[in-house]
């Protein structure tokens, strides 16, 4: 009877390391599976910042380009402003010479009559010849002012693109500065987009482009009151996965799609700030999002 009951007991056993080994197989091979994930994302994130950096250095030197061909074409509106001014003075002159000469033509053709001998052709020849340059000088002012509205466009258009590029520097700058300081500024918030607690995760609605940063904890607020918090662990484009932590929340409720999420600028999970506490007692809710 004895040996019968240890029998069984063996069997038991057996039967319990062989099921523990085929779990514990499956939990290896679980975290062998999110390393590789994790390896993958952060390979991903420094091919990334290598290509912001790239890029930057390129926008850096597009941007002197732009700067210096702004400065020369400043420098040709200036040249051709002051051509314009001149040759209107000019043009002015010999307007002017030209009135005195007609004027003069005037006078001694009334006198023409009584004393004659005055070379009239002479006088007309001038006339004409100053016509002419009138004409030509009005063509010029003409040519120059089409000039001067076509460099003026282009200083325009030249500082249009410097000012993108210096914008396009200074978000660049800050999206590299961001990486490498794993900065994230204080008052940055959002909402839960989807929970799973089987695995512990949730799915927030702020990514690299509105500022958010890897291994930050945020609060969790629902109805203006703060519930728990997380931890941010993966950062994408327009959302991030954040880590749910458990012993942060108030009894009784658990993180939902919806709620919202708030940074206080706290980097250490401190679980004994909203653990156990009422809802009102959460610790600086005033300025948790609204629903």
């Amino acid at each position: 009877m004895i040996a019968k009951v240890f029998s069984v007991l063996t069997l038991l056993i057996a039967a319990g390391a062989a099921f523990l080994g085929f779990k514990g197989h499956e939990m290896v091979n679980a975290l062998q599976g999110d390393l590789k994930d994790t390896k993958t994302k952060l390979a991903t994130e420094i091919r990334e910042h290598n290509k912001t950096k790239d890029t930057l250095k390129k926008t850096q030197e597009e941007l002197e380009a732009t700067k210096a061909e702004l400065e020369s074409t400043k420098g040709k509106l200036r040249e051709t402003e002051a051509n314009l001014a001149a040759t209107k003075t000019e043009l002015d002159k010999t307007k002017a010479d030209l009135a005195m000469k007609e004027s003069q033509l005037k006078e001694i053709s009334d006198k023409l009559a009584a004393f004659g001998g005055v070379n009239i052709d002479e006088l007309k020849g001038k006339i004409d010849e100053m016509t002419t340059k009138v004409k030509d000088q009005e063509v010029k002012i003409g040519t120059l002012e089409k000039e001067k509205i076509e460099l003026t466009n282009a200083v325009a258009s030249l500082e249009g693109t410097l000012k993108q590029k210096e914008e396009k520097i200074a978000q660049d700058g800050k999206k590299i500065d961001r990486w490498e300081k794993n900065f994230m500024q204080k008052g940055t918030r959002g909402r839960v987009m989807a929970v799973n607690p089987g695995w512990g995760f949730a799915v927030l609605s702020i990514g690299d482009k509105q500022g958010a940063a890897a291994n930050k904890v945020m609060i969790v607020g629902r109805g203006g009151q703060a519930i728990g918090k997380v931890k941010i662990t993966s950062v994408e484009t327009n959302q991030s996965i954040a880590d749910i932590i458990p012993g942060s929340f108030v009894k009784g409720t658990f993180i939902e799609p919806g709620d919202d999420i708030i940074f206080t600028g706290e980097d250490k999970v401190q679980t004994d700030v909203v653990a156990g506490a009422a809802p009102a007692a959460a610790g600086a809710t005033s300025d948790l999002p609204r629903p």
